[in-house]
C-alpha cells in the first residue's frame, strides 16, 4: 500500500510499479543470503521478507510471542499505508482539462 501510494507523491513515474517489482524480486531470495543494512531494509522500506521468509518461518516454529508481534507489526504497516494513500487522494488533482476549480 506504502509502495504504491508514491504514486501520488512521485506525479508521472512508474514509482509504483518499480517498489512492486523490487517487492516481488527480492522476495524470490531467502532473507539469510541479505545481511546488515540490506537485511533492515527488507523488513521495512521494502518488505519483501514479509511475503516470502516471514510466513514460511511461522509455519515451521510457530511462537505466539513472535505471531503477536508480527500481527502488531502488520496493523502498523496496515495504517501506516491507510494514511499515506489518504494524504496522497487529499493531494490528488485530476490530470483532466475539465475540472470544476
Amino acid at each position: 500500500m506504502l509502495t504504491g501510494s508514491a504514486a501520488f507523491y512521485a506525479g508521472k513515474s512508474e514509482a509504483g510499479d518499480l517498489g512492486l517489482h523490487a517487492i516481488l524480486l527480492l522476495s524470490s531470495y531467502p532473507a539469510n543470503v541479505f545481511g546488515g543494512a540490506a537485511k533492515a531494509l527488507l523488513y521495512t522500506a521494502v518488505p519483501a521478507a514479509f511475503v516470502a521468509t516471514v510466513p514460511s518461518n511461522l509455519l515451521v516454529a510457530f511462537h505466539p510471542a513472535e505471531a503477536a508481534g508480527l500481527l502488531a507489526a502488520a496493523a502498523a504497516f496496515a495504517l501506516a499505508g491507510w494514511a499515506a494513500f489518504s494524504a496522497g487522494l487529499r493531494r490528488y488533482t485530476s490530470g483532466s482539462a475539465w475540472t470544476n476549480a
